[in-house]
């Protein structure tokens, strides 16, 4: 087992919207990717604007954005001590996110790995690439 190598799923270029009408698939309760067209998407590579930030107070770290990319919005959740890589993302940034996606409650949203902060023209520079 020890020559068994890690593969990192692809990380998507897409837009929101289009995870917006992704198909989730779960097997036996847990989400196992989401289908769009012949994608499997587990990893996205999305960039939008920050439209919202929840921060907690208190024993139970976590923090959610809601990200806009003009096709739609959707929830960006990191928890535990992956609060503090996230802690200086504020509302109005424009940011590029690469995650993973999960599914919980009827709802799927970004759990990020990165969240890089962009100047805003690379809104208009991924609208145009996957056009």
């Amino acid at each position: 087992m020890a020559d068994q190598k890690f593969k990192r799923n692809i990380a998507f270029k897409l837009r929101v919207g289009d995870l917006l009408i992704g198909k989730p698939i779960i097997n036996e309760e847990r989400f196992q990717f989401l289908e769009l067209g012949d994608k499997k998407i587990v990893r996205v590579n999305v960039i939008g604007n920050i439209i919202d930030k929840y921060q907690s107070e208190g024993e139970k770290k976590y923090i959610f954005f809601t990200l806009d990319d003009g096709s739609g919005q959707i929830q960006l959740k990191a928890f535990g001590d992956d609060v503090d890589k996230f802690k200086e993302i504020h509302h109005g940034d424009t940011v590029l996110v690469i995650g993973i996606l999960r599914h919980w409650n009827n709802d799927t949203y970004i759990s990020p790995e990165i969240i890089k902060e962009e100047n805003p023209k690379y809104l208009l520079l991924r609208k145009l690439e996957l056009e």
